[in-house]
């Protein structure tokens, strides 16, 4: 079992033993995956890596990018609302 498999696993209460977190798509904002354990089966969204840090390349906060990562941040809050609200666990 790889380290990701192990934390999900550990994060989310889903018990130990066997698991398998198998890569099954690309969105427009992440990697979706099936991750297979002994209490079910889940979908797991990976987002790809919003850079951090000014135009320029540099770290820090403030930057041109800020408001970018925030509304990547609210549109996924918001959908994973209506998901629950569904009654569909997330």
């Amino acid at each position: 079992m790889d380290e990701l498999t192990a934390y999900l696993l550990d994060a989310f209460g889903l018990g130990v033993g066997p698991a398998r977190l198998t890569p099954v798509a690309r969105g427009a904002e992440g990697r979706v995956s099936l991750l297979e354990c002994t209490t079910g089966r889940y979908a797991v969204k990976q987002p790809f890596v919003v850079p951090v840090g000014d135009s320029d390349g540099s770290a820090g906060s403030g930057g041109p990018d800020d408001d970018g990562r925030e509304a990547v941040v609210r549109r996924e809050a918001g959908y994973l609302g209506q998901f629950a609200r569904a009654g569909i666990a997330v």
